[in-house]
Parts: C-alpha cells; sequence; structure tokens
C-alpha cells in the first residue's frame, strides 16, 4: 500500500459494516481561489511594510555611511516572512486538494487529506448530519457542507464541506438517503 495514496487510505478506513457509495476529489484549481483571495487581501500591508522598512533602513545605512543595524533587519522581517507565506496560499491550498479525498459511504461522510508523514481524517456518522447545504456552479459542479447536528454537550460542532465536487446534486442526493435510512431504521 502506497501511504500517500488517498484512495489506497481509505479502503484501509471503511469498516468491514459500510460500503463506498461515492468519492471524489476537489478540483485542485478551485481551491487555490481562496488562497488568492487571501493574497490580494492580506499581502498588501506586510509587502509595504517589508518594502518601506527595508528602504528605510538602507537610507539611513547609506546615510550614516555604516552597516544596516540589525534591529533594523529584524524587525522588518516578520512582514517578509507573513508576505511569504500569504504569496504560497494558493500553491499550498492547490497541494491540499491533490491530496485531499471525499467519500460517502454507507454509513458516514470521510473527507481524508493525506500528507507523506500525516494524515488527516473527518467524518460524520450519517445519524449525526444535521443540515445540508448545496453551493451549485454551472456544469454541477459545486461544494457541499454538511452540518452535524448541534450536541449542547461537546459545543459548536465543525462542519465538513466537499470543496469543489462534479455532480454535486447527485452527492447531495446520497448524503440525504443515507441520513433518512439511518434515522428510519432508528440507528
Amino acid at each position: 500500500m502506497n501511504p500517500t495514496d488517498p484512495d489506497e487510505v481509505l479502503q484501509t478506513i471503511l469498516r468491514s459494516d459500510e460500503q463506498l457509495l461515492w468519492s471524489g476529489r476537489p478540483r485542485p484549481l478551485r481551491a487555490t481561489f481562496g488562497g488568492v483571495s487571501l493574497i490580494m487581501i492580506g499581502v498588501g500591508a506586510p509587502v509595504s511594510l517589508f518594502v518601506a522598512w527595508g528602504l528605510l533602513a538602507v537610507v539611513r545605512t547609506a546615510s550614516s555611511g555604516g552597516a544596516a543595524t540589525l534591529g533594523a533587519i529584524l524587525f522588518g522581517l516578520p512582514f517578509g516572512i507573513v508576505a511569504l507565506t500569504l504569496a504560497t496560499a494558493p500553491y499550498w491550498a492547490y497541494r491540499k486538494a491533490q491530496r485531499t479525498l471525499y467519500a460517502v459511504t454507507s454509513a458516514r461522510v470521510l473527507a481524508l487529506t493525506v500528507w507523506p508523514s500525516t494524515r488527516s481524517l473527518q467524518a460524520i456518522d450519517a445519524a449525526q448530519i444535521g443540515e445540508v447545504r448545496v453551493t451549485e456552479r454551472g456544469s454541477a459542479e459545486g461544494d457541499l457542507l454538511i452540518r452535524p447536528q448541534l450536541d449542547p454537550a461537546q459545543g459548536a460542532p465543525t462542519p465538513l464541506v466537499f470543496f469543489g465536487i462534479s455532480s454535486v446534486r447527485s452527492v447531495e442526493g446520497l448524503v440525504q438517503s443515507i441520513t433518512a435510512r439511518t434515522k428510519s431504521s432508528g440507528q
């Protein structure tokens, strides 16, 4: 088994009593849109501060005839790091989408992300599914938000979102059907 292949890892996660009804992956380019908006909103201020502070350090150094002070360099460095982090966000979103697999089984919905050293699994049992909401775009592609039922003892649950999947309405139908089947059988 390849431990970095989400399809192979999914087979090891399935319970013996559940069947895989659907599996799919997000469109990687769709996932990068969130990262692009992050760049547009968040990179301007850190880059501006980094450049302005760097220019100020260079001007002060040139006018004093000495080297830039360590304090000036260290103060501007965090702004450069933040700008670099935000600028690479679309790349990391694309990479994460390539390593993500969504699945609907007869008993639960799953979102699995596999990296070489770690794997992340988010699952909601069919009996715990509350709200299911679809955001559809052209060509039957869209996002599916699956929110667990609210349990006052546990606080606000984390929703599971299938981003950028094709045939989003048919996947919604599968999720609704396993929820209805589970609730009608009283599980």
